[in-house]
Order: structure tokens, then sequence, then C-alpha cells
């Protein structure tokens, strides 16, 4: 898990993004704050890569966890499902909402 958690300017430089950004994501509720002043960079990549497709697809509104969801890149195959459910687990979501969310991003991009 440690591997996956970083600072809000850590995050920022990985992904090209200012940390006072980064914040903001954290500070509206979109960005879950594992430990103090520890984010997910890999929910944080996947949420940005879901606005983008969310831009793409001219969606509007779209939960942060469909976000997430959309902006995985990978086909879901067994592994990547439990991946993904890992993924919201260590972030305080459930199981059944990864897989809510799986299902709506799946369903949004027909």
């Amino acid at each position: 898990m440690s591997d996956n958690l970083m600072t809000s300017d850590e995050i920022g430089r990985v992904i090209g993004i200012s940390g006072r950004h980064v914040r903001r994501y954290a500070e509206e509720g979109a960005l879950p704050t594992i430990k103090p002043g520890r984010h997910d960079v890999t929910w944080m990549a996947n949420l940005r890569a879901g606005e983008a497709v969310a831009r793409k697809l001219n969606l509007e509104n779209v939960d942060c966890n469909t976000l997430v969801a959309l902006g995985r890149d990978k086909d879901q195959s067994r592994e990547d499902v439990a991946l993904f459910i890992a993924m919201f687990e260590r972030n305080g979501k459930t199981r059944d909402a990864a897989l809510m969310a799986l299902g709506y991003a799946r369903g949004l991009k027909k």
C-alpha cells in the first residue's frame, strides 16, 4: 500500500498538475486521504484519466467513483477487477462501490 501513498506535491509532479490542484481534489472529497497528508496516486491518476474520458464523451455530472472507473484503461479481466476493488478498499470505499462504478462506467462507454 505504501508504494501508492504520496503527498499532494508528489502526486502533482507525477501526473503533471500542481500540488495545490491535488489538494483541491482532496478538499472536495474526490481524492480520499489515506493517512494525514497522503493520498493514493493510482486513484488520482485514474480520476484524472476518467475526467478526460468524460470530456471526450461529453458526459456531465459523473460521480468521482465512476470517473475513477472510466479512467481504467484495461480489459476487465478477473485480476484487473480484483486490483480495482483493492484500490477502492484501500481508499476507504467498499467492494460494492467498486463494482457499481465499473458497471456504470461500462454503460457510459457504450
